[in-house]
This record gives structure tokens, sequence and C-alpha cells, in this order.
């Protein structure tokens, strides 16, 4: 596994090292890499360090942590599907088929798993399960977003707040819950 430094912060990406800096940020790129930071999902999981798709995660990040839109939470998904892709997904998958795993075994059926597995299983890339996966994940936040709203115990907190904003405001709804209110 390959680990990068971006911002101070180490992460681990990959298999293949790049420098550990993109030509984006003044260094020395992969050959197969230029730097931009391009849309197209097959473009950025090209290059194996993935400085780009990291930093397009953080960007969003940023934005908001409480989704008050859906195109925004959709957004997020999309990225983090193909951030796992990025970081060795179909690998992984092939890795346990190849080790006995049997491809109905249950660890296989999780969203992502279970969309790889049908995509080697049919002959295809695996990078052809990566909207199938994004759609199946877009699927699943939908339900559980429902299933939060319907339940009434369930108490929001306002996560772009900061830490402690956070607490204090978890400490006062509990506080609250206990009094009765």
């Amino acid at each position: 596994m390959h680990v990068v430094e971006i911002d101070g912060d180490k992460e681990a990406v990959g298999q293949q090292p790049c420098g550990g800096v993109c030509k984006a940020d003044g260094g020395v790129a992969d050959p197969a890499h230029d730097g931009k930071a391009d849309k197209a999902a097959g473009d950025r999981l090209k290059h194996p360090c993935k400085h780009g798709l990291l930093r397009e995660a953080d960007a969003l990040n940023e934005e908001s942590e409480h989704f008050p839109e859906r195109a925004q939470l959709y957004a997020r998904i999309d990225l983090r599907v193909e951030l796992m892709y990025a970081q060795g997904l179909a690998q992984e998958v092939r890795a346990l088929l190849d080790s006995g795993v049997p491809d109905r075994a249950t660890s296989l059926q999780a969203i992502g798993y279970k969309q790889v597995v049908q995509a080697l299983e049919e002959g295809l890339p695996p990078e052809a399960a990566l909207g199938t996966i994004q759609q199946a994940t877009r699927r699943y936040a939908k339900r559980q977003m429902t299933w939060f709203r319907a339940n009434p115990a369930v108490q929001w907190l306002d996560a772009s707040a900061g830490a402690d904003e956070i607490f204090r405001a978890a400490l006062q709804k509990a506080a609250d819950f206990d009094s009765g209110i």
C-alpha cells in the first residue's frame, strides 16, 4: 500500500508510488497522470495515488457535514464509491474469490462487493459495476433518510457546527430527554 501525505494528513492509497506529489501540487507526477482534476471517473481512477480524488472528497467534506440537499449527498456517495475503487475494491473482491470465498457468501452480498462479483461473473471489467454501486448506495441512503425522518426518537444535530457545539447540543438534548421535555 502506498502512503501519500496531503496537507499534513497521511492517506494509504493505491498500490504504486508516484513520488508523493502531483504536478497539480507543483511536484513530479506519475507519467500516466497529467495532474489535472478530471471530472470523468475513469480518468480519476488511472492515477495510482489519487491526489485529485482525495482533494475533491476533502472539498465536499468542507461544504457541509449535514447534507441539506440530496444532490450534495449523492455527489458525496458517487465520490466515495470512486474512492473505494481507487483504493482497490475490485482487487479485494477478486482476491476473496480466488482464496475460495463463495460468490454467494453473505459478506459478498454487501453493496459494492455484490456488484463487482456480478460484473466478474458476467465477464465484464470490474469498473463496469461502478455506476451500479453508486445507484445502489444512493437508494440505500434514501431508505435510511426515510427511516430516520419517520422515527420521532431521532434527534438531529448540525454537523457543520463544529465539534464543541455538537457536543454541547448533544448534552442539551440528553438533558432535555432526562427532564421529560
